[in-house]
């Protein structure tokens, strides 16, 4: 089998988020995996810096060629309702690049890239040949639209790519959570939705520290109390305030810190 993997993910701004980890380890755990199976990973040529060290980070088991670049029309970032129309040449110049490499599968990581920027992802634009399976991560923006949007662009934008994303073969759900909402909110056949749950890099594991380090640490960072909790992001998706909210109404002592955020915190647990 011939698989074609979208890797724009690990392109886009994505890469120093959540889904850019997701995209890379997955994808490097499959090159790992594929025994006879061929693997082609495409790269957007809009984002050169990257292209590199993506072939570095799969030389191990991906010969140089599994790697190819496309280079489509430009710009096309959503924020601009300018670049409508050379998006979607953008995307039907992308599928007819994914489509000459013959593929029995198209699988991305991560559709929803990228706003502002020169990704292009597409779902069956004008050709339907070829089963495409795309990873589910969230709906939020559409489940809370009044908080991620308001913006005109932005909403137009997001629900082109709903209609991409309604067209997949396959989608991948990162949680049943995800599966439910997509079967809910856009009508996605239950039977098209499969969960495939998240796993936890190899590089996160518990440290052993000795009492120096431990020292260290805690004055290196002020740290002050028994616990740390990371939310990563702020962003309204997070539910911060209510992470928060709930462990001081248990009354348990909690450290936040974060950029220029610490004082907050700190109020809500008092």
């Amino acid at each position: 089998m011939r698989l074609l993997i979208d890797m724009q993910g690990t392109q886009t701004a994505s890469r120093f988020r959540g889904i850019g980890r997701y995209t890379l380890s997955l994808v490097q755990q499959m090159a790992r995996k594929r025994g006879e199976h061929e693997i082609l990973l495409a790269l957007n040529g809009a984002y050169a810096d990257t292209i590199e060290p993506i072939r570095a980070a799969f030389a191990e088991w991906l010969p140089v060629d599994a790697i190819r670049v496309f280079e489509v029309a430009g710009p096309v970032g959503g924020h601009d309702a300018a670049n409508d129309a050379r998006r979607k040449a953008a995307e039907m110049m992308l599928e007819a690049f994914l489509y000459s490499l013959q593929p029995d599968v198209i699988f991305i990581p991560s559709l929803f890239e990228e706003f502002g920027g020169e990704a292009v992802t597409c779902v069956h634009f004008s050709q339907k040949a070829i089963p495409t399976a795309v990873s589910l991560h969230d709906l939020i923006p559409l489940v809370h639209r009044d908080e991620y949007l308001l913006d005109t662009a932005m909403e137009r934008w997001y629900y082109s790519k709903l209609d991409h994303l309604r067209r997949a073969d396959l989608l991948l759900a990162v949680s049943d959570a995800s599966g439910r909402e997509v079967v809910r909110y856009l009508s996605v056949p239950e039977k098209s939705v499969v969960t495939v749950p998240n796993a936890c890099d190899t590089h996160f594991h518990p440290d052993t520290l000795d009492n120096t380090q431990k020292v260290r640490i805690v004055a290196t960072y002020g740290i002050d109390r028994p616990f740390i909790m990371n939310t990563g992001g702020t962003d309204f998706r997070k539910n911060c305030c209510i992470w928060i909210a709930c462990p001081a109404a248990m009354q348990r002592e909690i450290g936040c810190a974060g950029r220029g955020r610490v004082k907050a915190w700190r109020a809500w647990t008092g």
